[in-house]
């Protein structure tokens, strides 16, 4: 986990596929502390290797060992999987359900985190008043500069609702920069594919383009950390192609987005770019 919050994802699914090797073959698999099956699937998903993610967190639901304390976890990961795929109807009782489970354990992050991806899904479906319900109960935690684990999701939802009732940019541009910057000092760039294209381009829109142009430089950089995984170069071409106006970067994200099953991000293309 510590190494693909660094933008490590290969790497991180090597150590994760070790792990789960190595558990399957303990006899005292039972005691572990942690649910390698589900450690697997996060690391798949990260790659963008969604189905196999999926059969990783059902293999989890069906392990007995854990389940009891890693049952909302895993039902979240699969809720966001889900919702990355398009498949809102789906995802939406599925959410809601991590969110009860997450609520019983009083886990407040993943709790945080279904109602994140229930705002962008409020959002894009036009329920406005549901969005900012949803964003309110998360406002907190974006307050300040110490900001949640989970800052960059919960940023780019609201802030797509600041935008879509009110078209509130500077205020959209506030909570992403603060989150960027949160993370940044922190050395996460797990969700810099969740913040960065929105950063860039409401900051160009408000003709801040040095920030705009330093966020495109750091997901550029990111490509090496990660070169087998095409979200993370789908990122850094769309960056570089809302910063430099240029077409050819658009096209070839486009292009590489056909090739991943990431509904969202297809979006992304055709309605930012």
């Amino acid at each position: 986990m510590a190494v693909g919050r660094q933008g490590r994802f290969g790497e991180a699914l090597a150590l994760a596929r070790r792990a789960a090797h190595l558990a399957a073959g303990s006899p005292a698999a039972g005691s572990l502390p942690l649910q390698p099956k589900l450690f697997l699937g996060f690391a798949l998903f990260d790659c963008d290797l969604v189905a196999d993610a999926r059969a990783a967190y059902r293999d989890a639901l069906d392990d007995s060992f854990g389940s009891g304390w890693w049952l909302a976890d895993t039902l979240m990961a699969d809720a966001q999987a889900c919702f990355v795929i398009g498949e809102w109807e789906d995802a939406v009782p599925r959410l809601v359900a991590a969110g009860e489970a997450a609520q019983e354990k009083n886990h407040q992050l993943l709790l945080s985190q279904s109602l994140g991806l229930r705002i962008v899904i409020a959002t894009a479906t036009g329920d406005l008043p549901t969005a900012t319900a949803l964003s309110d109960r998360v406002a907190a935690s974006l307050e300040g500069d110490d900001m949640s684990y989970n800052a960059g999701l919960l940023a780019f939802a609201t802030a797509g609702t600041k935008v879509a009732v009110a078209g509130d940019l500077p205020g959209a541009y506030d909570l992403l920069l603060r989150s960027w910057q949160y993370d940044a000092a922190c050395g996460n760039r797990f969700y810099h594919r969740w913040v960065a294209p929105d950063l860039v381009r409401v900051a160009l829109a408000l003709d801040h383009r040095a920030v705009a142009a330093d966020v495109a430089d750091t997901v550029a950089a990111g490509v090496a950390l990660a070169p087998d995984v095409l979200s993370v170069r789908i990122l850094a071409l769309r960056c570089r192609g809302l910063v430099d106006n240029a077409v050819p970067p658009m096209m070839e994200a486009v292009s590489l987005a056909r090739g991943l099953p990431l509904l969202l991000e297809h979006e992304g293309q055709a309605a930012g770019e």
